[in-house]
């Protein structure tokens, strides 16, 4: 599907056969079916995900081109970027954020997942839209030194195995005075943890929490990497000049809520707009927004 494989770090969470293997039955499909059919037989494949996990899965991949478009247009967190110069995406998995940033930037998509960026590549087609796909590991990319005025990683830095040599090929390949955009759940969040719904789970010794997950919920949690606001400075700070800050919740994802939940985060974004309380509570907050420059 003229998708480069760039992959070579040796220890991953993926099975590079299996995903290319997954890839190759998408690809037979791609003429005949759409974006939304080709997630769907990826998930299918994965009988083992949760019921209510699917369902909000497959809600945000449904929406998040729409979530990024607004944070790019003026007004919103990321309008800072500039216009018409090289940005990359790590894990850019469907293309959520491909599709409005490739009609203002030169984009470039990587992801560890083959598989991934098949689908990428019929959301980019299906919007009218194009850029640079590349399969590559974030902790050894194929680009060379001062490649992109920016990279953007969202809800990527907890799925890596180790973050700081991530950090640092960020910092390699964007140029002078570039810039960092990232979100990624909070460690010591109060709430329970997005990726299996259970409560506490970072506040146990990283050691501890695959068991922890499996005893409470019975579901693996080997891939999941949750970062606290102390993590972000110690990795990122000494690179770029770090600003980690706590976005509200999104409208969308609001009214996918039951009621007494909706309640509970309209207060939840009611506070972030008080400006001691915000910097009073960013290290218990759920998720990060990071936004940094390269010193």
């Amino acid at each position: 599907m003229g998708i480069p494989d760039m992959r070579i770090a040796t220890e991953t969470w993926i099975d590079y056969a299996e995903d290319s293997a997954r890839a190759q039955r998408l690809a037979d499909n791609y003429y005949r079916l759409t974006f939304e059919e080709l997630v769907k037989q990826v998930w299918n494949e994965r009988s083992n995900v949760p019921a209510d996990t699917l369902r909000r899965r497959l809600h945000g991949i449904d929406s998040e081109s729409r979530k990024h478009e607004e944070e790019l247009r003026s007004g919103g967190w990321m309008n800072f970027l500039p216009e018409n110069d090289p940005v990359l995406e790590l894990g850019c998995g469907t293309g959520g954020f491909l599709v409005p940033l490739a009609a203002r930037a030169m984009a470039v998509g990587v992801d560890v997942s083959l598989t991934w960026l098949i689908t990428a590549k019929k959301r980019m087609e299906e919007a009218g839209v194009s850029c640079q796909l590349v399969c590559a590991c974030a902790e050894q990319l194929p680009f060379q030194d001062n490649t992109f005025r920016s990279v953007a990683a969202f809800d990527v830095l907890e799925h890596v195995d180790q973050i700081d040599p991530v950090v640092h090929e960020v910092a390699r390949v964007i140029q002078p005075k570039g810039f960092l955009v990232a979100t990624t759940p909070n460690r010591f969040s109060l709430t329970a943890d997005p990726h299996v719904g259970v409560w506490g789970v970072g506040l146990l010794p990283r050691s501890r929490m695959t068991a922890y997950v499996k005893w409470r919920s019975g579901l693996d949690y080997l891939h999941a990497h949750p970062q606290s606001l102390f993590d972000l400075r110690r990795c990122i700070g000494p690179l770029f000049k770090l600003q980690v800050s706590a976005p509200e919740i999104w409208s969308e994802d609001l009214q996918q809520f039951r009621p007494m939940k909706q309640r509970v985060a309209r207060l939840y974004n009611y506070f972030l707009r008080l400006n001691l309380i915000r910097k009073l509570i960013v290290p218990i907050v759920p998720f990060f927004r990071v936004t940094a420059q390269k010193l």
